[in-house]
């Protein structure tokens, strides 16, 4: 007889935790589709100065064409677009929390504030997991972090430009000009 009480205190203590939790997690809004956002207008542009900011540096021209080139079958892919346009999108609203106009045109440490949010988005803890499932906002979120982060810091570190920041002309093993001499430069940012 004595268990029976604590088995519906348990029940109505885990019930009316979940749905708080439910209820807080659904008046949270999604960000705004790239259609409803007025700023945002080049996802892919918007995930270029992303790349740059990330990793450090500003791009180059030859790096802007090669990392295009890379970027854009990635935004055509059914799997990995809208997560990708998600994060850009995702990208303008912050700016637009910071008082910014767009991303690629804010101050390097305005990017950078964006950016470290970003970051920081958890995506592996167990109540990020099971807001995945209760919260449209917090799906969004977690395709951002774990999809298109990780793919867009996959195509970096794939690309010629790591190899290029460290001093080689090209990537090692690559032929080319046989008097050219590969020299390492600073290391890896």
């Amino acid at each position: 007889m004595s268990s029976k009480p604590k088995i519906r205190r348990r029940t109505l203590v885990v019930g009316v935790a979940l749905g708080t939790l439910a209820g807080l997690a659904w008046r949270e809004s999604d960000p705004p589709a790239p259609e409803q956002n007025a700023h945002f207008e080049h996802p892919q542009e918007t995930l270029l100065a992303f790349i740059a900011t990330l990793f450090g540096h500003e791009i180059t021209a030859p790096e802007r064409e090669d990392l295009s080139d890379r970027l854009a079958p990635l935004l055509a892919a059914p799997e990995f677009g809208p997560n990708c346009r998600a994060l850009a999108a995702h990208l303008e609203v912050l700016t637009q929390r910071i008082h910014g106009h767009e991303f690629q045109s804010c101050t390097r440490t305005q990017r950078e504030s964006v950016v470290r949010q970003v970051m920081q988005i958890d995506y592996r803890s167990l109540l990020a997991r099971l807001l995945d499932h209760l919260s449209p906002m917090q799906h969004t979120l977690h395709r951002i972090r774990w999809s298109a982060v990780e793919q867009l810091m996959w195509m970096y570190r794939n690309s010629s430009m790591p190899w290029r920041r460290r001093g080689y002309a090209r990537w090692p093993g690559v032929a080319g000009d046989w008097r050219e001499m590969l020299v390492p430069g600073r290391g890896y940012p």
